[in-house]
């Protein structure tokens, strides 16, 4: 054809062929029920071999990178006989509720309510979802460990965050502020101008904050945290430091806004 160069041809070409490569999977997906978006998610990550894949495996629909439902997988899996005790069929369940309970706020689940949860989502029995936990365990995917007097499972990229964070906050807690005042007569100075006595717990954080780098502070609503912030910023300003507020959300910073009477970010 006049002006299409052989190096122009060969890439229409190429385009052509990933363009019916393509199609092939979305028809294929399509007639089981499939939306055509993890058929495109497939295509970016396996290619041409997107098809031969996801028959071994049909719960690669349901990994974060393709972000299929379970019960998408699932459904899909059967139409092609994949057996209800499959251990993929299983690990892919522990994974299920592992993350769904990432949603709920929980970093790890005790490894026996993952199996009753796990036998309840599947209709097998426990002892097949410990050797799911098991094969996973060996993959690198999940982390068991005594976790209190439980044995927790965790996402292995969540057990690793956790595990950094708590790392790094045991580090910053040994670094100490320099401060040329003592910090008990910092706090009798805040209570004067407050008009408030501290309880002894907010001694304990007040000293805490005054002393290391890092402080948590954790508990429940009306036990006294916001009042442990607002004296908290009162000593600091009172030795001069500057400080700032922040938040993980708008929401979370116009409350605390609202409380302190200071702007949060």
């Amino acid at each position: 054809i006049k002006g299409i160069s052989p190096q122009r041809a060969i890439e229409i070409s190429q385009s052509f062929h990933s363009q019916m490569i393509l199609h092939r999977i979305v028809d294929y997906l399509a007639i089981r029920g499939l939306r055509p978006i993890l058929a495109v998610r497939l295509y970016r990550y396996y290619g041409e071999k997107s098809l031969e894949r996801v028959q071994e495996n049909p719960y690669l629909l349901c990994s974060e990178r393709i972000g299929g439902t379970f019960h998408e997988a699932d459904t899909f899996a059967a139409s092609i006989g994949i057996e209800r005790n499959s251990i993929e069929r299983i690990k892919a369940a522990i994974l299920f509720e592992l993350k769904h309970n990432l949603n709920n706020g929980h970093c790890f689940i005790s490894k026996n309510k993952l199996c009753e949860a796990c036998s309840m989502l599947l209709s097998l029995d426990s002892d097949r979802c410990e050797q799911g936990l098991s094969s996973l365990e060996e993959d690198g995917e999940i982390i068991v460990e005594p976790i209190g007097n439980v044995t927790g499972c965790y996402l292995t990229d969540i057990y690793e965050a956790e595990t950094y964070t708590a790392e790094r906050i045991y580090e910053m807690s040994s670094n100490r502020l320099s401060i040329r005042m003592a910090p008990s007569k910092i706090i009798k100075q805040v209570e004067k101008e407050q008009g408030i006595t501290y309880s002894e717990d907010q001694m304990i954080i007040l000293t805490t904050a005054l002393n290391h780098q890092i402080a948590v502070l954790t508990g429940g609503p009306g036990t006294g945290k916001t009042t442990s912030i607002c004296a908290i910023l009162a000593a600091f300003e009172t030795i001069g430091l500057e400080t700032k507020l922040c938040a993980p959300t708008g929401r979370a910073a116009k409350r605390m806004t609202e409380l302190t009477g200071r702007e949060a970010y």
